[in-house]
């Protein structure tokens, strides 16, 4: 998308340096995961990558209406 060494190619890679971000499939899955998150989180990328989201929720809340709605939000191509 950017070329390399572009204005906004280093804007990006400024971001991703100090944001905690995460990527995930429309099921939920952890496909990416920044270092920062990481250390916020006290996870590896090995313990956290093909996980599924509900790995960092309170478990009565992965199991409630309210986050199944979640998802079904996200999938529609919704944000949260």
């Amino acid at each position: 998308l950017f070329r390399r060494g572009s204005a906004a190619s280093t804007k990006l890679a400024a971001i991703e340096r100090v944001q905690g971000w995460i990527e995930f499939s429309p099921e939920g899955i952890v496909l990416a995961v920044s270092d920062t998150l990481l250390a916020a989180v006290g996870f590896s990328r090995r313990e956290l990558v093909g996980q599924h989201h509900r790995t960092l929720c309170d478990p009565q809340y992965a199991q409630s209406a309210e986050y199944a709605a979640l998802w079904e939000r996200l999938r529609r191509g919704e944000h949260d």
